[in-house]
């Protein structure tokens, strides 16, 4: 991000195609009549993290009083799951499927 050293206004990328096909991209201030061509490239790269998501079911300790069945888990061949309305999960590794 660039930002116009006269009034501290975010600068708007402009691409001037002039006719050929070398292009020359500026920044330019929407504010004042201010505008800056590059002289060179520059790039960075900033890491980014994934979000952490919360479980909308509660968390573990929501599946502490619900009811079990009978069903074999997909995953791990477990033969016990707990069960909601909303979905199945295996007892022992919490691998969740839909039947």
């Amino acid at each position: 991000m660039q930002f116009c050293p006269h009034d501290g206004t975010l600068l708007h990328v402009n691409v001037d195609f002039g006719g050929t096909a070398a292009q020359e991209v500026r920044f330019a201030c929407p504010v004042c009549p201010y505008i800056h061509v590059p002289r060179r490239k520059r790039a960075s790269v900033v890491p980014t993290t994934k979000k952490r998501i919360d479980d909308v079911m509660g968390g573990a300790e929501s599946w502490s009083n619900v009811d079990t069945t009978e069903a074999q888990c997909p995953a791990c061949n477990h033969r016990e799951a707990f069960f909601m309305q909303i979905q199945i999960r295996c007892v022992a590794c919490h691998h969740r499927w839909s039947d």
